[in-house]
């Protein structure tokens, strides 16, 4: 999905109240939380939004990733 399509999917919902709430996995220590514990959070785009943009990277051109361009919604602390 593209930027422009999530946009237009986000104005075509019926509640423009509705509170927006991404996934937030936190690292995992001790035997039970392994790979992290995940809940449920309230959506701040200053913590849960990542925008990487690998055009320039010389490295990625290598492993033909140089066109890659995304964007990431939540938070994964491991």
């Amino acid at each position: 999905m593209k930027v422009h399509e999530l946009i237009a999917w986000l104005q075509a919902l019926e509640d423009q109240e509705a509170v927006v709430k991404v996934l937030h996995n936190e690292g995992g220590g001790g035997y039970y939380a392994q790979g992290g514990v995940t809940k449920e959070v309230i959506f701040d785009p200053a913590k849960h939004c990542e925008y990487t943009d690998l055009r320039d990277n010389p490295f990625a051109r290598k492993y033909a990733y140089w066109d890659v361009r995304t964007l990431l919604l939540g938070l994964d602390e491991n």
